[in-house]
């Protein structure tokens, strides 16, 4: 599954093939949990994501 050009994960930098660990601090286990977890920030909210990338180990991206 690709990061669509028009997203608001794109915009934060996500990649193909980047692991989302947390979201806001809250650990993730699956794309069920991602998906429940981001719809509580459809707001104004800026979203924190811990995001593992194979070859620059791991960073935070934040999604507005």
């Amino acid at each position: 599954m690709g990061v669509s050009a028009d997203s608001k994960a794109y915009k934060a930098g996500v990649q193909q093939g980047d692991l989302i660990l947390e979201v806001n601090r809250q650990n993730v286990s699956s794309t069920g949990e991602l998906k429940q977890l981001l719809a509580k920030y459809k707001g104004g909210d800026g979203v924190a994501l811990l995001v593992q990338r194979s070859n620059a180990g791991m960073m935070v991206l934040k999604m507005v």
